[in-house]
């Protein structure tokens, strides 16, 4: 059983998957929207996750960009 924070929001209510799934994906070396729906089932229902799927894999690539 995995435990969540407050400090874990859900990021996509409809699959009820946390923002703590997500960046755990993208650490793993995924960088797409439809990688991220299959891996993680976010973005599977109504699709309203989208702006903040595409929003944490931005940072990441920021992050990456200023390294």
């Amino acid at each position: 059983m995995t435990s969540y924070t407050s400090e874990d929001p859900v990021i996509c209510l409809c699959a009820d998957v946390r923002e703590s799934e997500v960046l755990s994906a993208i650490a793993a070396g995924i960088c797409d929207i439809p990688t991220l729906r299959e891996t993680t089932s976010a973005n599977t229902g109504c699709g309203d996750c989208i702006i903040d799927l595409e929003e944490l894999l931005e940072a990441r690539e920021d992050h990456h960009e200023r390294r």
